[in-house]
């Protein structure tokens, strides 16, 4: 009840902070439950272009995380913008994957699993790089207010 200034500007922070966690871990256990039941029920494997695909996908968000773990472990957030142009990037090849899978889907007989969990990677990629970008942009806005 009687937080000072400092203290508000902090509980904000770690609130914003908590909820960018949360929507992380969110994101990584949809996308492990989703990927594990697909399996598990024995449906059909996903094309070969959507494998090859998330393959790329895959190997961009590990050098987007590995950035990001960088600048953690050496507090350079005033390189968030290296974050920001990598997830830009990523939306871009996001959005190019669904759109190829929108034009396979009218053009090829694809099974409705497949594609349904295709299109569910996808997007819940995008949130768990929103989510990243947003922990990290929280964490930027925090070093430069440091700083005056």
């Amino acid at each position: 009840r009687s937080l000072d200034d400092s203290s508000v500007g902090a509980s904000n922070f770690y609130i914003q902070i908590l909820g960018s966690l949360q929507d992380m871990t969110q994101s990584l256990n949809y996308i492990t439950k989703l990927s594990h039941k697909h399996v598990n029920n024995n449906h059909k494997k996903l094309k070969f272009n959507q494998i090859k695909e998330l393959s790329e996908i895959s190997q961009t968000v590990k050098h987007f995380f590995e950035e990001t773990k960088h600048i953690f472990e050496i507090q350079a957030f005033d390189k968030s913008s290296n974050v920001v142009e990598q997830k830009t990037a990523i939306d871009v090849s996001l959005k190019r994957n669904i759109d190829s899978q929108v034009l396979r889907t009218r053009n090829e007989d694809s099974s409705p699993k497949n594609t349904t969990l295709y299109f569910s990677l996808l997007i819940e990629t995008k949130d768990l790089m929103n989510a990243i970008a947003g922990l990290v942009e929280e964490y930027n806005a925090k070093y430069n207010q440091s700083l005056d």
